[in-house]
């Protein structure tokens, strides 16, 4: 009986400590803030961080709905005192005087009671969204892990400097919207969508002062509601006749996909306004 009982109390302990081992450590999210990107942006930047803190095998509480300031977060541990998370995650992304965006990655360690701060600076927003998946995972895992996180370590852009409109020649799969993209050699092709419309397109290629050639892909159709399905057709058949023609400006990174963003419409309510959103595009398997 002694035996069968030091047996049982070493079985329990051992599944205590597999347990306490392997226990997930948690992290409240609470978004990030912004006076200066544009709401649909920011919803996709906030999805894009929360997913890859969900990626890191921790438990992630969603509390982006609790309302909260910055200024709360910086300045008082007050605000921290009610949270049971192992960490406390929050951001803020603001565009700088000369146009740059400035994107500020703040993970607070409960138990130490010190919230560390990553800092990069961006050529302009679309590339907070291109901040490749490792490499942000990386940043998260060094900030949680009080780890050194180096600035070099950007995400990989392929050299695009030589880039030509024939070097994207192809078929590529884009939006929900969208069945087919076709590029052809030249700078010409077409988007065929879901609901059966067909656009031309223009493409050209634009240098920045990063090095990078973008790409600029242009609607040259003449305008047509069916352009913009997730609007309701009433408003979208008023609005395609005086809209902008709709365009993506994408570089490529070093997986090969097209990402960026797309000037088009949106509806909000019972009207309908010119906004910019992000874009994607990959090669079909």
């Amino acid at each position: 009986m002694i035996k069968s009982g030091k047996t049982a109390l070493f079985l329990i302990l051992l599944t205590l400590a597999c347990f306490y081992a392997t226990a997930q450590q948690s992290v409240s999210f609470f978004g990030i803030e912004s006076s200066d990107a544009d709401v649909n942006m920011l919803s996709m930047t906030e999805d894009l961080f929360y997913k890859q803190l969900s990626d890191m095998n921790v438990s992630v509480k969603d509390r982006r709905n609790e309302k909260s300031s910055l200024e709360q977060k910086n300045q008082s541990d007050s605000f921290f005192e009610e949270i049971d998370s192992d960490y406390v995650f929050y951001a803020e992304i603001k565009k700088l005087p000369d146009s740059r965006w400035l994107c500020n990655i703040n993970m607070r360690n409960q138990s130490k009671k010190a919230t560390r701060t990553f800092s990069r600076e961006y050529d302009s927003y679309y590339k907070i969204l291109m901040e490749s998946k490792s490499t942000l995972k990386n940043i998260l895992s060094d900030l949680m892990e009080d780890k050194s996180v180096s600035e070099s370590a950007k995400p990989a852009i392929k050299n695009t400097a030589q880039a030509t409109t024939d070097s994207i020649a192809g078929s590529w799969a884009g939006e929900d919207s969208i069945s087919k993209i076709v590029i052809m050699r030249g700078g010409r092709g077409f988007i065929v969508f879901k609901n059966g419309a067909t656009m031309n397109i223009s493409v050209q290629i634009q240098k920045q002062d990063d090095g990078n050639s973008h790409f600029v892909i242009s609607q040259t159709s003449s305008p047509n509601a069916s352009f913009f399905p997730d609007i309701d057709r009433r408003l979208a058949m008023e609005a395609a006749v005086s809209a902008e023609p709709i365009e993506w400006n994408l570089i490529m990174n070093a997986d090969g996909i097209l990402e960026g963003t797309k000037k088009t419409l949106v509806q909000q309510g019972d009207s309908v306004k010119p906004t910019t959103v992000p874009a994607k595009w990959t090669k079909p398997n």
